[in-house]
């Protein structure tokens, strides 16, 4: 008799630990997956800038070929930088922004146009590269810890001229 009690409460054991350990799993997999998720809901196959060649103080945009991946994740933040010529950064512009890849079809390449800057007259004449970085939420977790997917795309290349504006004056 007190064997087969043993033996009753050793099977309630292993089924309370497989119980507890299912709902630990199905509670903090979830969370530990969004944590690490880093996907984002577009990839940029090629960019460049209209004009190809940009006076200082002249307006340009930035056109993006890009390829969704069908993911719906909200770009919260944009920012461009310049490097020049002679290595020196300048912040061009960081804006909200509420990019909804909905526009695009999944896995179609799709152009993107982007809003029309001006190129700082601080800008060294020559070769340059634009650096843009988006951040995104992407699921849950990431909005509630303010942990966006921060994504540096690959650099676009350009050159500037010297502002002519300037010299005529």
């Amino acid at each position: 008799m007190v064997i087969a009690l043993r033996d009753f409460f050793r099977g309630r054991r292993l089924l309370c630990n497989i119980t507890a350990a299912a709902v630990a799993l199905c509670l903090v997999a979830p969370v530990v997956f969004q944590a690490f998720d880093k996907r984002v809901s577009y990839l940029i196959s090629d960019a460049y800038t209209v004009p190809a060649q940009i006076a200082a103080g002249d307006y340009y945009r930035v056109e993006w070929n890009l390829v969704s991946t069908g993911r719906k994740c909200n770009t919260i933040h944009v920012s461009q930088n310049i490097v020049d010529s002679q290595g020196k950064v300048t912040i061009i512009a960081a804006w909200n922004s509420y990019f909804e890849p909905d526009q695009f079809k999944p896995g179609v390449l799709s152009k993107f146009h982007g809003h029309p800057r001006i190129m700082p007259d601080s800008v060294a004449p020559g070769a340059a590269e634009i650096n843009v970085t988006s951040r995104f939420y992407c699921n849950t977790y990431q909005w509630f810890m303010n942990k966006p997917v921060v994504k540096n795309w690959p650099a676009i290349s350009t050159i500037v001229l010297p502002n002519t504006k300037q010299a005529n004056k």
